[in-house]
């Protein structure tokens, strides 16, 4: 467990920060959190109520050796206990992190989509707010129709598309209406599997777009399943520099072992 000096030499202000901490969990509503400090609200402050485990050290293979993580990066987390004062997260990489530092985020309903020959290939997901309909005149303008697809649905597409005023637009597989496509996350079938290093009875493989934030589960060439992914707030990496500075996604071939 990390002692309380190795807690004040990594962490800036700590005790200023405790103490916030503290007045926060006495207080009820986001108002008067706010009132206390603002980072404080969506932390959870309750205290876990379990002794910590047997904690040991783990090698390079099972965790990085690193003394941080960058603001606004997401972490995933098997169990909460307290100890040393504070309760604390014990990371998937069997890494330790104080629970006052983290805001977890609310659990979602969405669950992508299975593929079948009703549904299939190629889609667009809605992200963020709802997006409106459009419907393309005899003169190829497109107006809004007042309808609207609501906030991670999505819609099937022949596609097709077209451009006018400088804006894209797809032909979806609803009578007569479009999707503008800059409203849009377009989720396409790749056009070749790759050659998988190891062959299976479902020859099982993921294609994932950092870009896009999306993601097609396919056995062989057949598209199964497709979902909305949230990549790294950074992108692509940078050259030379730790994708963790950057909150950027790796990019490349891996193999998944489960």
């Amino acid at each position: 467990m990390p002692t309380a000096a190795m807690q004040r030499r990594r962490e800036a202000a700590l005790d200023a920060w405790l103490e916030k901490a503290e007045q926060a969990r006495k207080t009820e509503g986001e108002v008067a959190i706010a009132a206390i400090d603002k980072s404080l609200i969506g932390v959870d402050l309750v205290p876990a109520g379990i002794a910590a485990p047997q904690l040991f050290d783990v090698g390079p293979r099972v965790r990085e050796a690193r003394t941080g993580i960058a603001p606004t990066s997401t972490v995933a987390w098997t169990r909460t206990f307290d100890g040393e004062g504070r309760s604390w997260l014990l990371t998937a990489d069997h890494a330790v992190m104080p629970r006052d530092k983290v805001r977890p985020y609310p659990r979602s309903r969405f669950s992508g989509v299975h593929l079948d020959e009703a549904t299939r290939l190629p889609l667009a997901f809605f992200r963020k707010t709802d997006k409106p309909k459009y419907r393309r005149g005899q003169d190829g303008t497109f107006s809004a129709t007042g309808e609207s697809w609501g906030v991670r649905t999505f819609t099937a597409l022949t596609g097709e598309s077209t451009e006018h005023d400088g804006e894209r637009y797809w032909q979806t597989r609803e009578p007569d209406i479009w999707a503008r496509d800059d409203d849009a996350t377009v989720v396409r079938a790749a056009e070749k599997a790759p050659r998988l290093p190891v062959q299976s009875a479902r020859n099982t493989w993921l294609e994932i777009s950092v870009q896009k934030g999306w993601l097609i589960a396919y056995e062989g060439e057949r598209p199964v399943f497709a979902t909305l992914i949230s990549p790294g707030r950074g992108g692509v990496p940078v050259p030379g520099k730790d994708p963790l500075e950057t909150a950027s996604t790796p990019t490349g071939t891996f193999r998944v072992v489960g």
